[in-house]
């Protein structure tokens, strides 16, 4: 019960995340996932799947999403 509390509490912007992508060609699905360290333990902050995705659609929603949990690349806030 312990480690649920620590696992569904997040600091926001404030923890070091890190973003998956499987762009799932041929027959397989688009796959996003995104994780942030809180505490030591990897905490999943979403995860999604999107079947036959147009890809210019799914740059845009990858953008979306960083933009949605404030992650950024060299200083810079990713804008579409």
């Amino acid at each position: 019960m312990e480690l649920q509390s620590k696992v569904s509490r997040s600091h926001g912007g404030y923890t070091q995340k890190s973003v998956g992508l499987n762009p799932g060609f041929g027959s397989s699905n688009f796959g996003v996932c995104i994780t942030e360290l809180v505490d030591g333990l990897v905490n999943v902050i979403h995860a999604e799947e999107y079947q036959r995705p147009d890809f210019n659609q799914m740059i845009n929603t990858t953008v979306h999403l960083l933009d949605e949990y404030d992650i950024r690349f060299d200083n810079r806030w990713c804008k579409p």
